[in-house]
Order: C-alpha cells, then structure tokens, then sequence
C-alpha cells in the first residue's frame, strides 16, 4: 500500500527535485518498517490476551519470529541519512554533533544509524 502510494505520488509530481525525492524515498522506508514492527506489537498484545493457561497451538512462535524478522529487515533497509535527518527536526539541545541510535527489536536483533551530525 504505501509503495503503491508513492508510485502515485511520483506520477503526479513528475518535477520532483531530488531532494523532495529522497523525502519520498525516507516516508517509504519509515513506512514499510512501521507497518512490519508494528505487526508485532499487535501479536503480543493478542498473546498477552490469550494467556489463559491453554495450549493455543503449534507455529504461534514461528509466527512471531517471522513477524521480527521481517520487521529487523525493513529496519536495515532504512537508510541512515533518512533516520539522521528526521531526527535534526528535534529541539536543539538534543541534537548531537556526532551520534548513534539503535533501534532493539527485543533481543531479535538492533540496528544502528550512524549520525555525523550538524
């Protein structure tokens, strides 16, 4: 859905400069790793909701692992000038000249943006 926005987007704005590009670029990368990680946040709290001492079948954690691995993926794809970007727009006192932020998927995996800073 959000590629297929997108893809509408830039059909209707042919005259994108390459900086508004990459913007549409960035939306689609935090867009798709939303829509992953938030997958799992909604089959935990569905297991949180189950939890009645009942076996609930076989393949529920396969499941889960899926869901995180997919969500670790799109994470990795997300590209650090996008991350670094969008987090300049914080009030000044908390912009560093030079920074990483990891973003931790449980202990499934963490992934790290590289910020040079200012």
């Amino acid at each position: 859905m959000a590629a297929a926005n997108v893809l509408l987007l830039l059909l209707l704005l042919p005259e994108l400069t390459s900086a508004q590009t990459k913007v549409v670029d960035c939306v689609a990368q935090f867009e798709l790793a939303n829509r992953a990680c938030t997958i799992i946040h909604a089959a935990n709290r569905r297991g949180r909701e189950s939890e009645d001492g009942h076996s609930h079948g076989h393949g529920e954690g396969e499941a889960k692992g899926h869901h995180r691995n997919r969500c670790c993926r799109w994470l990795k794809e997300i590209d650090d000038s996008c991350v670094c970007n969008t987090l300049l727009r914080l009030p000044i006192s908390l912009v560093k000249p030079k920074h990483a932020y990891t973003v931790s998927v449980g202990d499934h995996c963490s992934v790290t943006y590289k910020c040079h800073g200012l």
